[in-house]
């Protein structure tokens, strides 16, 4: 970190987000829609809307109403750049943030690598109209220590 002025450790509650479950639930009922408009047979329909519904389910459990045992439900970022990713199961994971993370005025998408584990994990934390406490000092953080950057294009 550049300054110590900004290395007070900082944790994050997440709660549940019922907005952000009712864009996922809105947005996998467009790809079924979608799927059905397909010229596919009704097997691979069913198929495919059967797949999209299960990939709701879970994302919903994870990130949505973070009800999961794996739902991460609070973010600890310390004076020496390392993350904890506590999760509702009671596990505390060691992360570092990936370049890769989304940071905007409404809506933070962080990507984490996770100490020996080879998938990714990611954290989805909205904040309707932006002004969130610990959402707007995790933000403004962020862009303070330079960690806040633009995806990199393969």
């Amino acid at each position: 970190m550049s300054s110590k002025k900004y290395a007070s450790p900082l944790r994050v509650e997440l709660k549940p987000s019922i907005v952000l479950f009712a864009i996922m639930a809105a947005l996998h009922v467009l790809a079924v829609a979608l799927i059905w408009k397909l010229s596919l047979s009704e097997f691979w329909q069913w198929s495919l809307s059967s797949l999209v519904l299960v990939s709701l389910y879970f994302q919903s459990m994870h990130h949505g109403l973070r009800l999961s045992n794996r739902a991460v439900v609070a973010l600890e970022w310390d004076e020496d750049d390392q993350w904890i990713l506590q999760l509702r199961g009671g596990e505390r994971l060691p992360a570092q943030l990936s370049r890769d993370s989304f940071v905007q005025s409404a809506l933070l998408i962080l990507n984490f690598k996770v100490d020996g584990q080879w998938l990714r994990r990611s954290v989805v934390i909205p904040c309707k109209n932006g002004s969130c406490q610990p959402f707007r000092q995790l933000r403004v953080r962020l862009k303070l220590t330079g960690q806040r950057r633009e995806p990199e294009l393969a």
